[in-house]
């Protein structure tokens, strides 16, 4: 199942009502909650030590939007460690975390020859998921229990809904809730790569979503080029954008709270689930983000953000629909048909030739002159257009 690509430019309208509806709706299951599964996106585990423990500060990096941005003292893996337990808190209030523990890596790309590739630390990650979430189930006392992944960690959880459609075991539909923030498959994979694409260095296969029996929330802050890439990214002003978007919100994300978010879309799945696509919206763009920070006038950044904004927006076919073609599973869509293309040259072919008859018959000449010079321009043309007609007809 491909679940429903965000469309802004639609589905805003009546958003905030939706959301609120939506919210309303979801909050007495989620109030009840006892444990949430969180599982961490790709993480440090296989850097050198002394990135990830001996230089303090770094972990802010990790630790982003939950009001203690300032403490400048974190290591990259207490940061790392912090934001594991805390994702989905805000989306889940009253609910304790339980961490997956998984490689959580992408092969050389995580700093060392011997992490495993995505591919193989997904299916790590499914299976110490799915042996959680049955502890939690029995244990529960018949609360629902909440799973909610960060950035590879929505990758996970999508392995974790295959298998479940299969497993005649798989808990009740009224027993689990999953929410996936910032997933980096229906972003920036679903916009560039073509399903089944093997990604080397990461060791990554992208997939199609799975068909569920489960409600899923799927939550991603707008502008980050993993959850919300450029489809459009000849727009390079768009994709710088988007690059600053992620070391803002990428992470940040996780600590999301429903009313932080616009409903976007509503997906009834085959299985029985229901797919839920909220965006976290940015009024300001990321680019301009940084001048906030270093004191630059607000009434400069919001006319800089009403200058650059329309541009960065041409970067999205769901923001501006008519300006061109652009990128879905890495293959170019928008472009004219054929039939577009020949329709207006038959049509400028037969103009000329109307003229060219009208300029003949203007001159003056003997009567068999003329009628055999428009006589010949005529079937010039019907030969072009007829030309044109085969030519386009093979293509």
């Amino acid at each position: 199942m491909r679940w429903s690509r965000v469309l802004p430019a639609t589905a805003l309208a009546g958003a905030a009502a939706s959301a609120m509806v939506a919210v309303g709706f979801v909050s007495a299951l989620r109030a009840n909650a006892d444990t949430r599964i969180t599982v961490p996106g790709a993480g440090p585990l296989y850097e050198p030590d002394i990135i990830t423990q001996d230089i303090p500060g770094l972990g802010d990096r990790y630790y982003l939007g939950d009001g203690q941005q300032g403490l400048g003292s974190l290591t990259i893996l207490q940061g790392y460690d912090l934001l594991n337990h805390e994702i989905g808190e805000n989306w889940f209030p009253d609910s304790t975390a339980q961490v997956v523990n998984y490689p959580a890596s992408i092969g050389i790309l995580s700093g060392s020859l011997a992490a495993p590739g995505a591919d193989d630390a997904i299916a790590a990650g499914q299976q110490a998921l799915n042996d959680q979430i049955m502890n939690a189930v029995d244990n529960g006392n018949g609360q629902p229990v909440m799973v909610a992944g960060l950035s590879m960690g929505t990758l996970v959880i999508d392995h974790e809904l295959a298998y479940l459609a299969t497993d005649p075991t798989a808990p009740s539909p009224s027993d689990l809730l999953f929410t996936s923030f910032s997933d980096p498959q229906i972003g920036f994979a679903d916009t560039y790569l073509p399903l089944g694409t093997f990604v080397p260095l990461a060791d990554y296969t992208t997939q199609d979503m799975p068909d569920t029996q489960y409600n899923v929330d799927v939550v991603f802050h707008q502008y980050d080029a993993w959850a919300n890439p450029p489809d459009r990214p000849w727009d390079l002003l768009s994709v710088v954008n988007a690059l600053v978007g992620t070391s803002l919100y990428h992470n940040a994300t996780a600590l999301a709270a429903p009313s932080d978010a616009e409903l976007l879309s509503t997906v009834h799945d085959a299985l029985g689930g229901t797919i839920d696509t909220y965006m976290i919206p940015s009024s300001t763009l990321p680019l301009l983000v940084p001048l906030q920070g270093i004191g630059i006038p607000e009434n400069i950044i919001d006319g800089l953000n009403s200058v650059l904004k329309p541009i960065v927006d041409e970067g999205y076919s769901a923001l501006t629909p008519d300006a061109g073609p652009y990128l879905w599973h890495g293959e170019l869509l928008g472009l004219p048909s054929f039939s577009d293309i020949a329709q207006p040259l038959q049509s400028g072919i037969s103009d000329v030739a109307e003229l060219l008859d009208s300029g003949v018959a203007q001159l003056d000449l003997p009567a068999d002159i003329t009628q055999s010079l428009g006589s010949g321009i005529v079937d010039i043309a019907n030969s072009l257009a007829s030309d044109i007609a085969q030519i386009f007809s093979v293509l």
